[in-house]
């Protein structure tokens, strides 16, 4: 469905762009160009010395088109150009109330006009066109319209007084589209616009993908939705990439995912329910349990790796996606810290021999001791992360309170 709403789109786009305004021109090819979202529209190719030119005759939508080109000039071509494009502007401000008038009624050439402003900076020559721009911007008093937001922005960009702090209008998924646009590519308005909540997005995607696309002549409200679902379905990609980061969060979380964990003296079986963790096996069962779910077959388990020695060391568990071991260790006394602490150190050497496999890990230690000393935690962290900054954490985690001490009998028995 995404695939093919993008491909509607891009469709959309390019027969629109054959006789499109001026100004939708600059706006579809400053959304297509700027930003590090991926498009493939094709666009007709526009230089600023063409867009000057025919910003003499063209009237507001040529100029903002030459304002949205020269905002993406690098900074000799934006140098070179801005007092001819400053020029257009004076000359625009000549013409009659009804030329000018244009500006009012039309928020994305507004933006082209500030987008051209705010790139050739905060300058002697421009302070007064920004002045006036941002007056016009604010003198609207129409009814909303789904382009609204690149207004304030236009404004905001020629000010900074923050007209964009009101979160954007939401029900509306042309507003909502824009949103994301401007946000992509403008940084002020990322700076200064409220993020869209996660119930937002998931709307906007919804809105987007279900109701009927823009047609043919609606340029700018096509290349909002394109760039619109670029950047939700990119967000929607990142967040099935799984990350180290990730991994040590849901590896922490299983203190909490213990808190049930049955030890069960009576029930409908003889010897009632009892899950015992008294080893590594039992460690690592419980790990599969909670990370296949999430890492599928980027997950590989008890797993010889390759080796130029003698011995081929096997690993608990690996992450192949993110070149990351997870290694299980049991602490059943805290006299042997410095035990686990060398068999770790030791894992090291044997699994970073070959580095474009596995070249970070992280540790995960059952303490499973009768006697625990949780203050003895942080500086076996911190002893082995200096040890190998390749060690991403240690993830310490307590057997559940179910579960009697280990020289309990009822514990002795159920081994």
């Amino acid at each position: 469905m995404l695939a093919d709403r993008l491909e509607e789109l891009r469709r959309t786009i390019a027969f629109s762009a054959q006789d499109a305004a001026p100004s939708a021109l600059g706006f579809a090819g400053r959304l297509h160009r700027a930003g590090d979202v991926a498009t493939d529209w094709t666009l007709p190719a526009a230089s600023i010395a063409d867009a000057l030119e025919a910003a003499r005759y063209g009237g507001v939508p040529a100029i903002a088109h030459a304002g949205y080109v020269l905002a993406f000039s690098d900074d000799a071509t934006a140098a070179r150009y801005a007092a001819a494009f400053l020029g257009e502007i004076a000359r625009l401000r000549g013409r009659p109330g009804a030329v000018t008038g244009q500006i009012l009624a039309d928020d994305i050439a507004l933006l082209g006009i500030a987008d051209g402003l705010h790139r050739i900076g905060d300058v002697a020559d421009a302070r007064d066109a920004r002045t006036w721009l941002a007056a016009y911007a604010d003198a609207w008093s129409g009814p909303p319209h789904w382009t609204g937001r690149a207004r304030l922005l236009a404004a905001d960009l020629m000010d900074g007084r923050g007209r964009l702090k009101a979160a954007a209008p939401g029900g509306d998924a042309d507003a909502q589209a824009l949103e994301l646009a401007l946000r992509r590519v403008w940084p002020l308005a990322a700076t200064l616009s409220p993020v869209p909540s996660d119930d937002q997005r998931i709307a906007t995607m919804t809105e987007l993908l279900r109701r009927t696309a823009p047609v043919a002549g609606e340029l700018e409200r096509a290349a909002a939705w394109s760039v619109g679902l670029a950047v939700l379905s990119g967000e929607a990609a990142v967040s099935l990439v799984p990350t180290v980061d990730e991994v040590v969060t849901i590896l922490r979380a299983t203190q909490g995912a213990l808190k049930r964990w049955p030890w069960e003296e009576d029930g409908a079986r003889r010897r009632g329910a009892r899950w015992l963790i008294d080893r590594e096996a039992h460690v690592q069962a419980f790990l599969y349990a909670i990370l296949y779910p999430r890492f599928g077959a980027s997950l590989c388990d008890e797993r010889y790796t390759a080796s130029t020695g003698l011995v081929q060391p096997r690993i608990d568990f690996g992450i192949r996606d993110l070149k990351l071991v997870i290694e299980a260790k049991v602490v059943r006394n805290w006299a042997e810290a410095a035990k686990i602490e060398t068999e770790i150190r030791e894992d090291c050497v044997r699994y970073f021999e070959r580095p474009e496999e596995w070249s970070r890990m992280v540790a995960y230690i059952y303490d499973d001791a009768d006697s625990s000393q949780p203050e003895r935690w942080d500086s076996l962290r911190d002893a082995l992360r200096r040890h190998d900054t390749r060690i991403i954490d240690v993830v310490f985690v307590r057997r559940p309170s179910s579960l009697p001490p280990r020289s309990d009998e009822a514990r002795m028995t159920a081994r």
